[in-house]
């Protein structure tokens, strides 16, 4: 069974063997695995093995009552969004504050009403699956944003450096014949139109980012989107430059927003360009494989 279909882990911490009895029929019987402790050590350990996704806790237990229990658990960052629901037929206004500020999420009365556990057991569970997926959401936004950091430094370093070389070339040889100043500036124009076109690119990933900008999936053959912006580019580069598709899967088709994938293509496609056109013209060859890897076609 995969791992994302087991039901939610519990693990109970109950020194009366009766209550542990009727809690784990009420809760295997609503598909709850179940893992059983009966002192606060113990549920502290088995905690460490198990991972669960909850814990039902007393507080009246020997060896470590269940508010250290549960203030023991919280000091593991590990646990730091497993909900820990206290039992307890003691509900004055000390215990619950102390059992808040040990970590814990809620209480539950004894004795107990099978249909108030299992909902509060079943809306603990959910609240912490939506905390998990809000953090994981967070750490992956935190690592894009440091990834598109890194990706517009590099760009911007790629596009510009060239652009001042040429520039510098020119200036100090003004005596430079008209072929060659008419290639430099030529060179420096294309370059300048493709760091615009970076710019662009950038606002347009920045706007993705925020969600600003809705994306419109469409079935694209990523060969045939290719091939046309090659046909598209080939009249303003030298004829000489050779140009290989290889596709390595029998389907080339993505799910994809046509607009976005076509501007990251001939964003990737001109930038190989630029890197030959000053190569001799026998190593003037550029090649696109297209092979697909875990159910995804990628350039």
């Amino acid at each position: 069974t995969a791992l994302t279909s087991l039901k939610p882990h519990i693990l109970l911490a109950d020194d009366n063997e009766r209550n542990v009895q009727v809690l784990g029929t009420l809760l295997r019987s609503h598909g709850y695995r179940l893992s059983v402790a009966m002192d606060g050590v113990q549920a502290v350990k088995l905690a460490n093995r198990v991972f669960p996704d909850l814990v039902l806790m007393d507080i009246n237990m020997p060896v470590m009552d269940g508010f250290d229990a549960c203030a023991n658990l919280k000091a593991n960052p590990q646990f730091s969004l497993t909900p820990v629901i206290f039992l307890t037929a003691r509900q004055d206004q000390e215990d619950v504050v102390r059992g808040f500020d040990a970590g814990g999420v809620d209480y539950v009365g004894k004795p107990y009403q099978s249909k108030e556990l299992l909902k509060r057991v079943e809306t603990h569970l959910t609240i912490a699956r939506m905390r998990k997926t809000l953090e994981e959401r967070a750490v992956t936004i935190d690592r894009l944003a440091r990834e598109q950091e890194a990706f517009v430094r590099h760009e911007l370093h790629n596009s510009i450096a060239p652009l001042v070389w040429m520039s510098e070339t020119l200036k100090m040889n003004p005596q430079e014949n008209e072929d060659e100043r008419n290639r430099l500036i030529d060179r420096i124009h294309r370059g300048a139109e493709q760091l615009q076109n970076l710019l662009v690119a950038i606002g347009d990933l920045q706007q993705l980012s925020r969600g600003a900008v809705s994306l419109s999936l469409e079935e694209v053959n990523v060969e045939t989107l290719i091939r046309e912006e090659i046909s598209q580019l080939r009249s303003s580069v030298d004829k000489s430059l050779k140009f290989e598709v290889r596709v390595q899967t029998e389907s080339a088709s993505i799910q994809a927003d046509r607009a976005l994938l076509t501007g990251v293509f001939r964003n990737l496609i001109k930038n190989a360009f630029e890197h030959v056109a000053d190569l001799h013209p026998s190593k003037r060859h550029l090649s696109v494989a297209i092979r697909s890897e875990e159910h995804t076609s990628e350039l």
